[in-house]
């Protein structure tokens, strides 16, 4: 073989150190190819509804939010006593129920 071929070889790996194991006895070192992503390293999968769903999270937080102050206005206008104007909506049970301990 050519002194090219041979270089080229050893490129395409690297070596995993050996390691000592817990009862002292030596693992051999290893060889891994180039761009080889071990399972545990992988990054999980996500299928595209959930990439989708990443998107339009990560946009809303990206969003400027209103100043405080105008934030909310009220939905019913406030009269003096600081009750709302337009009487509260009681279900007809209990406006049943209220009628008969006012008579």
């Amino acid at each position: 073989m050519s002194e090219k071929g041979t270089e080229a070889k050893a490129e395409e790996h690297r070596v995993i150190a050996g390691t000592r194991r817990a009862d002292g006895t030596q693992r051999k070192a290893r060889r891994v190819r180039a761009g080889y992503v071990a399972p545990d390293e992988q990054r999980k999968y996500t299928t595209p509804a959930q990439r989708r769903q990443q998107d339009k999270q990560h946009e809303q937080a990206a969003r400027p939010k209103a100043p405080a102050d105008k934030a909310r206005l009220p939905a019913e206008p406030v009269s003096e006593e600081g009750n709302s104007a337009r009487a509260k909506y009681v279900p007809p049970f209990l406006r049943k129920r209220m009628a008969g301990k006012e008579a």
